[in-house]
């Protein structure tokens, strides 16, 4: 029994579970131990290369599913949210002029009449308002409980995928650019694409906040303008999709290439340039034997 349980998780070591992935990957034409000499040869003869074509196209699908479909869904939901803040942002905007329009009424020409009329239409209209609010408020919180959750969720998967991004990027760049020209834009999308979707939300908020003070909030009843001030309030806390801790905006896109060049730069650095071999050269003849061999005859 003992020589059995060593078999299991509690006993593999590092060797063992780098030896397990080497063999594995060898299926996948790729070799990571020099131990490991079993594989298809002749690699570029058919049926071997048809072999090991279909294999490392089966593996990269099922390796690139799950991510491609994560990625997705991210995209799916901040798109979601961003719309939703940025109808938001148009429907309080024209909040004022839509109540108007609809309690839009015949004014009658006594005084009396006039000012009951007026405190009516104000009433009818601070109402309309204050419906209208109530419902912007509820599903505005709404989107901001769905990113919390979506970030809260995803947070540390997607930091752990931007680190191993970097890492990948500065092993493409160090590869040179001729060799590796294919895999860049890979990692660089990858970068893009969430630092795009973030900084869409961080701009559908900024958007929101802006309708709410420009609102035509000093026309309305001291209730309504308690409720806009909270609103004002909540929106002036935009939200973000993270990275850990970094945010994910265009700038952090740029701080990631910058940040790749530094390293690739700190590298080339450390790494010793290899000397040219120099030639060996003649020493220079002494002049005053050419100048002696070269005198005419009888001189």
């Amino acid at each position: 029994m003992e020589q059995i349980r060593k078999f299991g998780l509690g006993y593999c070591d590092l060797p063992t579970m780098l030896w397990n992935v080497s063999v594995m990957l060898r299926v996948l034409t790729l070799n990571i131990d020099k131990r490991n000499t079993k594989r298809l040869d002749p690699i570029f003869e058919s049926p071997n290369y048809e072999i090991a074509f279909l294999l490392t196209t089966a593996g990269i699908v099922v390796t690139v599913y799950l991510p491609s479909n994560i990625t997705a869904f991210l995209i799916i939901i901040t798109g979601y949210i961003e719309a939703q803040i940025l109808a938001l942002s148009q429907e309080i905007l024209d909040i004022w002029n839509d109540a108007e329009k609809l309690n839009n009424t015949e004014i009658l020409l006594d005084d009396e009449q006039f000012e009951h009329q007026e405190k009516t239409r104000k009433a009818k209209i601070n109402n309309f308002v204050r419906n209208r609010l109530k419902e912007i408020v509820k599903i505005h919180i709404v989107n901001i409980n769905l990113l919390h959750q979506i970030e809260l969720a995803f947070r540390g998967a997607i930091a752990v995928e931007f680190t191993l991004l970097s890492v990948s990027l500065t092993a493409v760049l160090l590869g040179g650019l001729e060799n590796t020209y294919m895999q860049i834009p890979f990692g660089l999308m990858q970068v893009a694409v969430d630092c795009f979707t973030g900084q869409r939300v961080i701009d559908a908020c900024v958007n929101f906040e802006k309708a709410v003070y420009f609102c035509k909030w000093e026309n309305f009843d001291n209730e309504n303008m308690k409720t806009i001030f909270l609103i004002l309030q909540i929106s002036q806390k935009t939200l973000t999709m993270s990275a850990g801790r970094a945010k994910l905006v265009i700038k952090f896109f740029c701080q990631e290439i910058l940040s790749d060049h530094a390293k690739l730069g700190s590298f080339r650095c450390c790494t010793p340039v290899p000397q040219r071999a120099h030639k060996a050269v003649d020493p220079a003849p002494d002049l005053s034997q050419v100048v002696s061999s070269t005198r005419p005859i009888g001189v």
